[in-house]
């Protein structure tokens, strides 16, 4: 069977994760938009397109 990645979704299996917003900040939730809107755009398009 083929295992998948998740990214979005990385902490829903485990039984202790908090689903609440609350939850999903404690576990770094919302880092990497932060990142993203303190940058440039021109940055944003490089590190998309580098991904």
């Amino acid at each position: 069977m083929i295992e998948e990645t998740l990214v979005l979704f990385q902490n829903i299996r485990n039984p202790s994760y908090d689903k609440s917003l609350k939850g999903y900040k404690k576990v770094g939730g919302f880092k990497a938009l932060k990142k993203a809107l303190k940058m440039k755009p021109e940055e944003l398009v490089e590190v998309v397109k580098a991904s």
